[in-house]
Formats: C-alpha cells, structure tokens, sequence
C-alpha cells in the first residue's frame, strides 16, 4: 500500500537499505500497476527475465541513493578476516543493477568503499591496493558506470564527505586494514 502510495503521488523510490523480499514486493508494485495500464504481459515484472523492453520501458523509475555492489565484495572468505567484508545482503545484486538500468533509474556508488575484489571484465587504470580509500571508490563507481551502460550514475555520501573516504597516504590511509585481526591477510 505505501510503495503504491508514493508512486501515485510521482514520489521518488530509494531501494537503498532494502532487503531482497522487500525490493521484490517493489517489482511486484510495479508489475501489477503496470497490468492496471492494460499491459498484462508486464505481469511478473522483476520475477522473469524474458519480459518485453516495453515493460522496463513503462515501468516506474527506481533510485539506489548510496550503493555497495555484492560483485565487488571479498568473495572468498579466505581473503579477509573481516567478515563484513563479504557479501552482504544490503548490498545492490547484478539483478537488480540490469533492472535499475533497463528502468532508467540512478545509483549513486558509495565514496566509502569496503575493500573491492573486482570481477573479471573490469578495468581500473589503478592497483587496488589502499582499501577503503578513493581507489576502493573508483572501482566501485568504475562497475557501476560499466553495469548501467554510463547512463544515471552519481555519487553518494551518506555523511559528510571529508571523513567518509580514508586518505591513501599517512597513518590514516587504506583504513580497512585496521579493521583487521591480521592486516597481512587482507588483500
């Protein structure tokens, strides 16, 4: 009732800090308000893959404010021992970046960047080697501009911009590396 609530008021929807089942229940909005269009065959929108262009085409627009990606989480456990390093559910999945994009929404990478573990496809003129620095960063807001194709991508803070994103050089720098139980572990 309050997602059809805002979008019938042309509010904007943020999916930032929503669960799976909850951006699902959006998709599930949004397909059946797309039937009410007369456009039945938009009816399992953000279920199936095979839906026609149109729908994505017609469907509300979508925003993630502040994102995290799970693709550029520590896949490996191995390779930290900060397990909220990992992938996390709060963090954006590749369904719902291809849907984001196909919808003609926005995302806004987050300038404070866990370390990154870059899938292979993804190239960064730079080492990612100071975690949670702007490097971190760059990598993040790299993926995000190949996913959506270079179209409706931003910055995000969350906080004040300044002490969000750790320097890469003096005692400060590379900050992940003092959340580690080992720093010689991380990556």
């Amino acid at each position: 009732i309050y997602m059809r609530e805002l979008m019938g008021r042309g509010m904007l929807v943020d999916l930032a800090h929503m669960s799976e089942r909850s951006v699902a229940g959006v998709y599930q909005v949004i397909g059946s308000l797309l039937v009410e269009q007369g456009h039945s065959e938009c009816r399992e929108f953000g279920q199936q893959s095979g839906l026609p262009d149109s729908c994505f085409d017609r469907a509300y627009p979508l925003m993630v404010s502040h994102a995290h990606f799970r693709a550029l989480a520590i896949q490996d456990p191995r390779k930290t021992t900060h397990t909220p390093f990992l992938p996390q559910e709060y963090e954006i999945s590749e369904r719902q970046l291809a849907i984001l994009r196909r919808i003609g929404g926005i995302i806004g990478p987050f300038v404070t960047e866990d370390p990154v573990d870059p899938p292979p496809g993804l190239t960064v003129p730079y080492a990612n080697d100071c975690a949670m620095s702007s490097k971190s960063f760059g990598y993040s807001y790299r993926y995000a501009l190949q996913k959506m194709d270079r179209i409706g991508v931003g910055i995000a803070t969350d906080i004040t911009f300044i002490s969000a994103t750790s320097p890469r050089f003096g005692n400060n720098a590379c900050w992940a590396y003092h959340f580690a139980k080992d720093p010689g572990k991380e990556k």
